[in-house]
């Protein structure tokens, strides 16, 4: 991670009173916000809605709050319940030309994105990936048999129509300085969640005491990101931490919150050097200038991207979204209630 980029995210959860002397300069983002919402929600620019439930899960903030594991979570437990689920992605980082592309087994992860190429692999589920969300579901409607699509992300993306939006907070960053982009992490105020459907905080431990949720007067409830276990890179097969117990090791994580990624990490791993590179980063064989014997972990997401130079002793961590079944229930009671009444 870059100097600048340190000393900004640094700046955005700082305590310091002295942040507060911006806080004028971020008034025509904050204003600028909630007039083009405003502009959606009377009618003056076109909100386009089609004849399938559009489920939106995204954030407010800028960075990681684990929503990748969380659509994965959600999609099988929709599937569970006999729901023929799609997902719809901007596919970050991807060098697709089509105004829309339906993502199949022979794509890679430069042509559609780390996260895409990592959700797909993983859920098996319709994927199209676009600029314009709209056109994306609408082809993904045309083109299978499906119930509902799920937005990867698009809270802000007013065009596409939603039945439903479930909005991800991270509990150890929450909202940092609550000051608007570039001054703070918001991408929308605060007070977003007061109009969102249900909010999801990813906390540390699910016996935490405090849903951030609560503050908003909205439907909310606990998740955690749990250790799935250790993969060998280049095999995929299951590994204990034990084979780390005598080596050197660097975590790597280019990712948006990369402190949650070493905080899991830390659960079962004694110690470990950190190494940090921008969420999305297109990593190259350059960047692993470590000793033979070094043995490095990375995120999943990450790993997706290193398959063709890594070495045979580099690992990744997945990880699997925990929530209580009860708090699953009441979100998929809430859902239904609002959106999939005629599918049930």
């Amino acid at each position: 991670m870059s100097s600048l980029a340190k000393c900004l995210e640094k700046f955005w959860y700082s305590k310091n009173p002295f942040v507060w002397l911006v806080w004028p300069l971020t008034l025509p983002f904050y204003l600028l916000t909630l007039i083009r919402r405003g502009c959606y929600q009377i009618g003056l620019f076109k909100v386009v809605q089609v004849d399938k439930p559009v489920v939106v899960v995204g954030n407010i903030t800028a960075g990681g709050t684990g929503k990748t594991p969380f659509i994965g979570f959600l999609v099988k437990n929709l599937q569970s319940k006999g729901l023929k689920v799609a997902v719809v992605s901007r596919g970050y980082g991807g060098n697709y030309s089509e105004p829309v592309h339906l993502v199949s087994e022979t794509d890679s992860v430069e042509k559609i994105g780390d996260e895409v190429f990592m959700q797909f692999n993983r859920l098996n589920v319709p994927m199209a990936v676009s600029k314009n969300r709209v056109l994306a579901v609408e082809v993904l409607i045309a083109n299978y048999d499906i119930d509902l699509v799920i937005s990867d992300d698009g809270l802000q993306h007013y065009p596409m129509g939603r039945c439903y939006e479930i909005a991800l907070i991270d509990s150890h960053r929450a909202f940092g300085n609550r000051m608007m982009m570039p001054f703070g992490p918001l991408r929308e105020p605060v007070s977003r969640l007061k109009s969102v459907d249900f909010v999801i905080e990813n906390v540390n431990h699910l016996n935490s005491q405090k849903v951030a949720g609560n503050e908003f007067q909205v439907t909310s409830a606990r998740m955690n990101l749990e250790v799935e276990g250790f993969f060998h890179l280049l095999s995929e097969t299951p590994v204990t931490s034990a084979n780390f117990s005598e080596s050197r090791v660097v975590a790597v994580a280019g990712i948006g919150n990369p402190q949650r990624f070493f905080s899991t990490l830390q659960t079962c791993c004694k110690s470990f050097e950190k190494c940090i590179f921008p969420d999305h980063h297109q990593f190259t064989e350059a960047d692993f200038g470590y000793s033979e014997d070094t043995i490095v972990i990375m995120t999943e997401k990450d790993a997706v991207k290193c398959r063709s130079f890594a070495k045979s002793n580099w690992y990744y961590l997945r990880v699997k979204v925990e929530m209580p079944e009860n708090s699953f229930k009441k979100l998929y009671n809430h859902l239904s209630q609002q959106c999939l009444e005629n599918l049930l």
